[in-house]
């Protein structure tokens, strides 16, 4: 009786230890990024073009109007963005939220952060924390992915374009 618990136990122990590590794949971990695979369309309509936005410093941003962490983070973006431009940084924004709620939401933005609006919703992106966020290099290559706030600073895109 006490090795059938003990087996019990450490069966429940795995599977405990397995759901935890699933959890914090799906909302810790940020998704593989492809530029070529977002599916999205601006606020006049247009259908997003990857081959627009490479070759550049790209700032990408999962973001919502109602969430929390996005909302303090475009503060800090918004007041670096003398240095994104001086460094031809572009900033996409991207949600998967209603498009007039965005259209009102883009009058308060840099003429310079771009909106699109997903063609489907965050979790089939397997975007599953907001913000989640991207700093892409011209090259394609990824300088950071990250989930939740990112503390946008100077430094940070210096180091992100010198790279």
């Amino acid at each position: 009786m006490p090795k059938q618990r003990l087996i019990i136990t450490l069966v429940l122990l795995l599977l405990l230890a397995a759901g935890g590590y699933y959890q914090y794949r799906k909302y810790r971990v940020p998704p593989e990024f492809d530029l070529n695979r977002i599916e999205a369309k601006d606020l006049s309509g247009a259908n997003f073009n990857a081959d627009d936005w490479k070759n550049q410093h790209l700032v990408i941003a999962y973001f919502a109007t109602w969430c929390i962490d996005c909302r303090r983070e475009l503060p800090q973006l918004e007041a670096i963005e003398p240095e994104l431009i001086r460094n031809g940084v572009k900033v996409i924004l991207l949600s998967d939220e209603d498009q007039n709620k965005l259209q009102s939401f883009s009058k308060a933005l840099p003429e310079t952060f771009t909106i699109f609006r997903l063609n489907e919703e965050f979790r089939q992106s397997e975007i599953y924390t907001l913000p989640t966020n991207y700093l892409i290099r011209p090259d394609g290559s990824i300088f950071l992915q990250k989930t939740g706030a990112v503390d946008w600073n100077k430094d940070l895109i210096m180091a992100f374009t010198a790279s």
